[in-house]
C-alpha cells in the first residue's frame, strides 16, 4: 500500500476518533450533478445559486457532513443549477401576497441553505435524537428540515416514505407553508395581547411564526416573554433584506433592522 493511500486512511482513522468527542466536518461528493449545458433559467434561480455555492465551505468540497460520535448527523450539499431551476419554479408558484417570496426563501435558507438534499440527524448530546442514530424518525430532513416523526403523525406515512416526502420539494415545501400559516395564525392570536416584557422585533407575526416552528410553541414562547430576540430570528431577518436586495423587492418588514 503506497504512502498515499496509508495517509488517507490515517486521516479518515483520526475523523471518525475525534468525532467521538467533537462535531467533525468531512467532505464528500455532490448530492446531484448537472447535464451538459444545464443553465440557471431565471434571476431568482440565479440568487439561488449565489445564496448556497457561496457558502465558505462549499469552496472546498460540494458536500459537508458533520460527524458526532462517528455517526453522520449533519449533511449539507452545494445545489445544483438543475435543483435551483426546481426550486425556483416552485417557489414562486406558492409564493404571493399572503405569503411573500423574500419570506419563504429566508425561512427555508434558514434551516437548509436552500438544500434539498440536506439532513440533521440531532445526535448532538443536547439534541432530542442524541446517542439513537438509528432512530430515523427523529431526524430532520429536507429544504425545509422536516422531523420525520411529524410527518409520519401528519400523514399516516411510514418513516421510509415520510422521508422521501421530506427530500421532494413538491410535497415538503407546501407542508412547511401549511405549517407556518398555522403558526402565523398563532402568533397573531398571541400578538393580539403582547408581552410587555418582549423585544419589540418579536412583537411582529413573521418573527414570532418562524422562531415557533424552529423552537417549538413552548421554548419560543419562554424566550419571547424573556425579551430575547434570538439568532435564528437575526437570520431569517438578514436573510429577508438579502433576498429583498438580491431580487429587487420591496421591504416586508421596513421597520426592523437585523
Amino acid at each position: 500500500m503506497g504512502f498515499t493511500a496509508l495517509f488517507a486512511l490515517a486521516v479518515a482513522g483520526f475523523i471518525h476518533w475525534i468525532s467521538k468527542f467533537f462535531p467533525v466536518p468531512v467532505p464528500g461528493a455532490p448530492a446531484q450533478s448537472d447535464p451538459p449545458g444545464a443553465y440557471p433559467n431565471s434571476l431568482l434561480s440565479r440568487v439561488i445559486l449565489a445564496y448556497n455555492n457561496g457558502k465558505s465551505y462549499f469552496k472546498l468540497s460540494p458536500t459537508w457532513t458533520v460527524l458526532v460520535g462517528g455517526a453522520a448527523n449533519v449533511i449539507i450539499h452545494k445545489v445544483s443549477i438543475t435543483q435551483a431551476n426546481a426550486i425556483a419554479a416552485l417557489l414562486t408558484s406558492l409564493a404571493g401576497p399572503n405569503y411573500p417570496l423574500q419570506f419563504l426563501l429566508a425561512c427555508l435558507a434558514v434551516e437548509s441553505v436552500l438544500d434539498p438534499a440536506c439532513q440533521n440527524a440531532n445526535l448532538a448530546a443536547n439534541e432530542s435524537n442524541a446517542g439513537a442514530p438509528q432512530n430515523l424518525a427523529g431526524y430532520d430532513m429536507g429544504i425545509a428540515q422536516l422531523k420525520l416523526k411529524y410527518v409520519m403523525s401528519a400523514t399516516g406515512l411510514g418513516v421510509n416514505q415520510a422521508m422521501d416526502f421530506a427530500l421532494d420539494i413538491k410535497t415538503a415545501v407546501p407542508y412547511h407553508i401549511q405549517a407556518m400559516n398555522a403558526l402565523l395564525l398563532k402568533a397573531d392570536q398571541i400578538l393580539a395581547n403582547p408581552s410587555s416584557a418582549a423585544d419589540p422585533r418579536m412583537n411582529n407575526r413573521w418573527m414570532l411564526a418562524t422562531w415557533m416552528y424552529n423552537e417549538g410553541e413552548e421554548g419560543a414562547m419562554a424566550a419571547y416573554n424573556a425579551g430575547e430576540f434570538p439568532n435564528h430570528c437575526a437570520s431569517v431577518l438578514g436573510d429577508i433584506q438579502y433576498f429583498e436586495r438580491s431580487l429587487g423587492l420591496q421591504p416586508m418588514l421596513p421597520d426592523l433592522a437585523a
